[in-house]
């Protein structure tokens, strides 16, 4: 189904009408430092063709984004932890340093990373990662490397309950045709992951998640792959399974469109 049209670059993008059947395991801190990637070659391995023109990748937060009203949007990104462990704001640094200097390989290439007290300027957003990254890559053990000192993370995690007048509306079918796209087998049984890495700090604590971004129960969410917990001094790596949501994108000169009886576009391809 349609999810967006770029009218300058006449670039479509489809959305899978559901997420996929299978399930896809991710975890640890090698879940986090390969996540994107790992989701983006499934779906583009499984449903993309190059020869026809056709690109496939997973879902991503700025998909999502892109569709909320500047209302919703600006309320995201004034997200604060809910817990009283937290005054760090989205977008802004940990206001201390955190006890805790071990990190996902990946976070050295990030942008805004901040390792030691020197903070990367330029490079990888959340959405992008071209090379597979292995656990013993830059002298890593297990996907991790340690700090001489501190990192100081930027917050980049936002979650809340997702309502259909968060999103712009359609011209002439309304705001809940986006919505029902995001949640397509209906908010409580709807789930997915969105290929984006996170990091959630709760600064009063000294604890950081790194996550990847998930679509589940009415709600944007993360889970967190490798976190440091400050009531128990320990260092977890967990896993979950999650469902894809396969993204097309293609010239508009290669479909054409048509409106099925419930006013949801499909396309057929020439």
């Amino acid at each position: 189904k349609i999810f967006d049209i770029d009218e300058k670059t006449q670039k479509v993008t489809l959305i899978s009408a559901t997420p996929t059947k299978g399930t896809v395991y991710l975890g640890g801190a090698q879940g986090y430092n390969n996540g994107v990637k790992l989701l983006n070659d499934a779906c583009s391995n499984l449903y993309g063709n190059e020869y026809a023109g056709i690109r496939a990748r997973s879902i991503n937060i700025e998909d999502i984004e892109k569709k909320l009203t500047q209302d919703a949007l600006t309320k995201a990104h004034n997200f604060i932890h809910s817990s009283p462990d937290s005054t760090t704001k989205y977008g802004n640094k940990v206001m201390a340093h955190l006890i805790w200097n071990q990190y996902p390989t990946i976070y050295a290439k990030e942008k805004l990373s901040v390792i030691d007290e020197n903070e990367k300027i330029n490079g990888l957003g959340l959405s992008e990662q071209d090379i597979l990254i292995k656990r013993t890559d830059e002298g890593a053990e297990k996907g991790v490397k340690t700090a001489t000192n501190s990192i100081q993370p930027y917050q980049t995690f936002w979650e809340g309950e997702i309502s259909s007048s968060m999103f712009q509306p359609v011209e002439n079918l309304g705001n809940d045709i986006i919505y029902n796209l995001v949640f397509p087998l209906g908010p409580d049984e709807t789930q997915y992951y969105i290929a984006s890495r996170s990091i959630n700090t709760r600064d009063i604590t000294h604890e950081c998640d790194f996550d990847m971004y998930v679509i589940r129960t009415r709600a944007m969410t993360g889970f967190g792959f490798y976190n440091y917990a400050s009531s128990t001094e320990k260092v977890y790596s967990l896993g979950y399974n999650f469902y894809m949501r396969p993204m097309l994108e293609l010239d508009a000169k290669l479909i054409q469109s048509y409106v099925d009886a419930d006013e949801s576009s499909l396309f057929v391809m020439q």
